[in-house]
């Protein structure tokens, strides 16, 4: 999503910051997942990650390039301009090792998405925090919304919750490797950029 200014000052002793960025009319990436998840339909599961999953992560990539990170990654902040992905709402957005573009509460993030990391530390994270929230949306994909519940929050998960059967195929075994790396619980564990899930 094209940003085009953005600012913060005080007013009154009350910090004020603004955001001014491209209208986009459509729905949300939420609007092309399923509620009940995709599961092991190899053909639309890889359909939908070349259409939606591989422009995000070059959208993502440059974010980071430009030394932003993001927090707040997940399919409600990607709105669709027809079939084109973009990642919106950098209202959380954090330039690296600098304070946040708007607010000073900084526990922020939708827990669903959000590494132990940027729970702990208030928002401190680094674009690791953005790769796992990646690996959750992929995650989502094939599991279904029902998996967004208390179990899986702040932990690495797959393509299945248990480690993968030797039964999936070769697709799905690497999937569930890139899932995994991506939504590990140790920061240091974890894939340490999105263009590495590419």
């Amino acid at each position: 999503l094209q940003v085009f200014d953005f600012d913060k000052d005080e007013h009154g002793g009350l910090p004020l910051s603004y955001l001014v960025m491209e209208y986009i009319p459509g729905p949300t990436l939420r609007s092309r997942m399923p509620a009940e998840g995709m599961g092991l339909d190899k053909d639309r599961v890889a359909r939908w990650i070349h259409d939606y999953f591989l422009p995000v992560l070059r959208g993502v990539s440059a974010v980071h390039a430009a030394g932003v990170v993001h927090r707040d990654i997940k399919p409600d902040n990607i709105l669709l301009d027809g079939d084109t992905p973009k990642l919106a709402d950098f209202g959380l957005a954090r330039i690296a090792r600098k304070e946040g573009l708007t607010g000073t509460f900084d526990l922020i993030g939708t827990v669903y998405y959000m590494p132990n990391e940027q729970f702990m530390t208030g928002g401190q994270v680094d674009a690791r925090a953005d790769v796992y929230a990646l690996g959750k949306i992929l995650f989502e994909l094939i599991n279904g919304r029902h998996a967004n519940d208390n179990r899986v929050i702040f932990k690495q998960v797959g393509v299945t919750r248990e480690p993968s059967p030797p039964e999936l195929d070769e697709f799905f075994t690497r999937l569930d490797a890139i899932i995994r790396a991506s939504t590990c619980e140790e920061p240091n564990g974890r894939t340490s950029s999105a263009m590495l899930l590419y």
